[in-house]
This record gives C-alpha cells, structure tokens and sequence, in this order.
C-alpha cells in the first residue's frame, strides 16, 4: 500500500495492546519489512547497544511513547543520545502520546532527535505523511 517501504519500524509503548494495534496499522500499510515492538524503553535501549547479536536489524523509524515505567520516553531519548554505539544511528523518532501536556510538545520542539509529537492511536494517513516527509523517495 505504501509507495515507501523501510526495513525496520521500532515500536516502544509498555501498553501491548497498542504495541499489537500499532503493528497492525504499520503491517496493512505495508511500509516495513520488519516491525519491532518493545514494551519498554530500557529493552528497546538494550536491542539497539548490542547490534553484534544475529538478529540485530537496524531500525530506519521509531515510534516512541512518553509515559512509561522505569525508563519513561524522555528518559530513553537522552540515553540513547548519550550513548556512543548508537550516537551515529540518525534514527527519526517520533513521539507517539495520549499526553495534551504542553511541556511535552515544548520539550519535543526542543529535542533534536524527535522529530514530531502526534497523537495516539497511530493513523495510516500519519505514516504516510511521515514516511514521505522523512523517506523522500
């Protein structure tokens, strides 16, 4: 269905529910060969440091959630950011929220590895936006 398709779209939420619909959306689009679900940023994390394991696959895309435990979005941002194995993966991240908390979409503006805010449920017209805005054919 999608004119693009990437290798590998992360999904990072501790709600599996939105995790299966959200791969679901992006598995009828159409626009990836892999579609990765992590329920926490601290797993996501871990996957991306340790790319000499087989199955590493490296992500083109991420969608991330804000409020989780542990290790919540913002938190899983400046980690990853800070880290040196993952500093050279330039992976778009866009923040995938139920938050109306304007402090958020501050902090995002602010942020430059994020690169939207949008609001959940995740929307077949919004990954095609932004595929054709981050994935210029």
């Amino acid at each position: 269905m999608s004119a693009i398709k990437l290798n590998c779209i992360v999904l990072i939420d501790d709600n599996r529910a939105a995790n299966f619909i959200n791969k679901i959306i992006l598995d009828k689009i159409d626009c990836a060969e892999h579609v990765i679900a992590f329920d926490s940023g601290e797993e996501a994390f871990k996957y991306l440091t340790n790319k000499d394991v087989e199955s590493y696959i490296k992500p083109d895309l991420i969608f991330l959630d804000i409020n989780m435990p542990k290790m919540d979005g913002w938190e899983f941002v400046a980690k990853l950011s800070d880290d040196s194995k993952t500093l050279s993966l330039h992976i778009p991240i866009i923040i995938l929220t139920t938050s109306s908390n304007p402090t958020d979409l501050e902090k995002a503006h602010n942020t430059p590895e994020v690169k939207e805010l949008i609001n959940k449920p995740l929307k077949k017209e919004t990954v095609l936006k932004i595929l054709e805005k981050y994935f210029p054919a």
